[in-house]
């Protein structure tokens, strides 16, 4: 999936830069808004019909939600930093660092929302988010917390990244890497446009 997306991002920027006309873009640009509310339209059917995740959850009482919420309040901070280090905007780097790499949805609110340029940083710096969190899972479980592996993956706790956490911790944690997931895959579409409305530029 990475590959993929890395491969489009590579063949679009050729293609950009060679053939395309100014009116093939803008069509994209247009089609890109339709193609995101319909992929959080998938992500909120996706989640509910995982109801006997609900159900065990009950279990866990509030203490779970800390784990996201940690998590989502870690990466926007950790972006807001990252800016001020940069001498870029606090709303681009609270936009990167909100993506919580769900590169797809996140790349293209930000496109939409500030620049095309950011847009595309927003991508690649989520898609390394995941690859890196796939590649350092074993670590992360192993020599600091389950907890650690978790929150790196971000949104991608509950997907591509769960097998690689699967293979160092034991069930318990499967089920809040899945909550995880779901709740920061969840805040992504809701989260984004907050922070670019109200972070300056």
């Amino acid at each position: 999936m990475i590959v993929v997306a890395v491969a489009g991002l590579l063949l679009g920027i050729l293609c950009g830069s060679l053939w395309f006309p100014p009116q093939i873009s803008a069509f994209f640009t247009e089609f890109s808004g339709v193609a995101l509310n319909v992929l959080i339209l998938a992500v909120g059917i996706d989640i509910g019909q995982n109801k006997r995740y609900f159900v065990q959850l009950r279990r866990y009482g509030i203490r779970i939600i800390l784990i996201p919420l940690t998590t989502i309040t870690g990466s926007v901070a950790g972006g807001i930093l990252a800016s001020m280090l940069m001498g870029k905007s606090l709303r681009e780097g609270g936009a990167v660092g909100a993506g919580l790499a769900f590169y797809s949805v996140s790349a293209l609110t930000v496109n939409d929302l500030i620049s095309p340029q950011a847009g595309t940083v927003t991508f690649l710096a989520n898609v390394l988010r995941e690859l890196f969190a796939i590649i350092l899972a074993p670590c992360l479980s192993v020599y600091i917390s389950p907890y650690a592996a978790i929150s790196a993956a971000g949104a991608t706790s509950m997907d591509t990244a769960l097998p690689a956490i699967s293979q160092y911790v034991n069930r318990e944690f499967l089920l809040i890497s899945v909550f995880h997931g779901a709740v920061c895959t969840a805040a992504v579409p809701v989260l984004l446009p907050l922070l670019c409305h109200l972070l300056p530029t």
